[in-house]
């Protein structure tokens, strides 16, 4: 004898009912007599039986496809973020050719004025990698209620951003000012 809870179909507003059974035996046997209660209840009604797994699994799908289009709008945006990076970075560096033309002609070495835009653009983007790093946490601390079976704080998917966006600002780097570093300091300076 289990506590039990009888409601009234008519105060129910779902257009989907459903009827949970378990049973030890083989879910098919009840199945004549489940149809012939129900049947009791309301000769109209129509009843599908399914498997409980069954349901889940279709439920589930629905859930899937939904992951999978977020995860590719995901890797779009990290794409996009890539190519902002890399647009902002770049073109920080290549305002600075001529400041990079004075410190040749003043006799700072290419390997020197390479390491050195190197440097701060790896510095910037740590910057901005600790702080999307901060708000990534933040943000999948308010995601915890609507994930199932996944963490918000995936080490394989937040270090593996951070790979991306480090990998991107130090190309992004490392290209304009390997320009800048071999082209003529005298030249670099008559541009304007």
């Amino acid at each position: 004898n289990r506590p039990q809870l009888y409601r009234p179909v008519s105060g129910v507003t779902a257009r989907r009912r459903f009827l949970v059974l378990g049973t030890d035996g083989a879910p098919a046997n009840l199945v004549p007599g489940v149809r012939d209660r129900l049947s009791g209840v309301d000769a109209d009604l129509p009843v599908t039986i399914r498997p409980m797994t069954e349901i889940l699994l279709e439920n589930s799908f629905v859930w899937s496809v939904g992951s999978v289009i977020l995860g590719a709008f995901g890797l779009f945006a990290l794409f996009l973020a890539s190519l902002g990076i890399y647009g902002v970075i770049a073109y920080s560096v290549e305002h600075r050719r001529r400041e990079m033309g004075i410190r040749m002609a003043l006799g700072a070495s290419r390997d020197r004025v390479r390491s050195l835009v190197v440097g701060e653009g790896l510095r910037l983007a740590g910057a901005g990698l600790v702080l999307g790093l901060v708000l990534a946490v933040a943000a999948g601390q308010l995601m915890t209620a609507i994930l199932f079976g996944v963490s918000p704080f995936d080490p394989l998917a937040l270090g593996g951003t951070l790979a991306v966006f480090a990998a991107v600002a130090a190309a992004s780097s490392w290209l304009p000012a390997e320009r800048a570093a071999r082209s003529e300091p005298a030249r670099v300076l008559r541009e304007e």
